[in-house]
């Protein structure tokens, strides 16, 4: 069977992390609505490159968000970070930003 979507998460390298093995909730969940999730380390940019490319959603964890990859993922419709509120308070973000309506 097809998968319908590609989820990449870029994981860290030294983070401590761990990739989701094939039994986990998480992939249990997944597999319900025939999505796939890749996971690969950010140490190696053309792997990076490569997932992108046909990915639908990217997920990353405490890897920043560059222009190589949103450029690497031109199927890609959504970018989802993990941040927490003190790594949002170091932005530079005009007063008037919403992160939620």
């Amino acid at each position: 069977m097809n998968k319908k979507f590609k989820i990449l998460r870029v994981l860290k390298v030294g983070s401590s992390a761990m990739r989701a093995d094939t039994t986990t909730p998480e992939i249990e969940e997944l597999n319900k609505v025939n999505a796939e999730l890749v996971e690969v380390f950010d140490g190696n940019k053309n792997d990076v490159i490569t997932a992108a490319s046909d990915a639908d959603i990217i997920f990353l964890g405490s890897v920043p968000v560059g222009r190589w990859i949103i450029e690497a993922a031109p199927k890609c419709i959504a970018i989802m970070c993990q941040a927490s509120a003190m790594m949002l308070s170091m932005l530079k973000l005009p007063r008037n930003t919403t992160f939620w309506s």
